[in-house]
């Protein structure tokens, strides 16, 4: 949402062209990536929790992908 705002506002003022509107939002609405669980790993410590917010962060956008884009694209 602070996204959104901050967009709408950047749109209104004129400073961000409607083209890069969309993309940005779609951006916005992505699930995390592995880095929470390759990182830790990495450096052997345990990653169980970034791998929990990173299950989390995909089962939310599962219905954040959605949305926005009825809400982008109506």
């Amino acid at each position: 949402l602070v996204v959104f705002g901050v967009c709408r506002l950047m749109k209104y003022l004129g400073y961000m062209p409607d083209a890069i509107f969309i993309p940005v939002m779609m951006i916005a609405t992505m699930p995390c990536g592995l880095n929470t669980i390759i990182f830790p790993k990495l450096v052997g410590e345990d990653c169980r929790v970034g791998a929990r917010l990173a299950f989390l962060s995909h089962l939310g956008a599962i219905i954040s992908i959605p949305v926005w884009m009825y809400i982008l694209l109506k």
